[in-house]
């Protein structure tokens, strides 16, 4: 994986935030073909409005070998987030990408 962004879809309130990233770069020469993408995140910290947390992983299904790209939705406010992607071929999971960002947006 040669990158990861993520982008905090406004208003900040409507707990989304867009993940996206690039094919690896072997993925076309490869003796295992790409067949998708596997995408988790989890709470890595708390922010101003809360004064505790606990979230497990959560991991989508697989998403397609042509994607670059997907919403998160439910986030919640001033928690630090933790997003990984890693590309899947027949061998399993293979490279890895994540970054971490804070979800911006109004208290409750």
């Amino acid at each position: 994986m040669t990158s990861l962004a993520v982008t905090l879809l406004p208003p900040a309130r409507t707990g989304q935030a867009l993940v996206t990233w690039s094919r690896p770069a072997d993925a076309d020469n490869s003796s295992w073909p790409l067949i998708g993408y596997v995408l988790s995140y989890h709470v890595i910290g708390v922010g101003d409005c809360n004064s505790s947390y606990w979230q497990p992983v959560t991991s989508l299904p697989p998403l397609p070998a042509d994607a670059t790209n997907h919403v998160l939705d439910g986030l919640e406010a001033w928690l630090h987030y933790r997003v990984t992607v890693r590309a899947l071929n027949d061998a399993g999971p293979g490279q890895q990408a994540d970054t971490d960002f804070i979800m911006t947006g109004q208290c409750k």
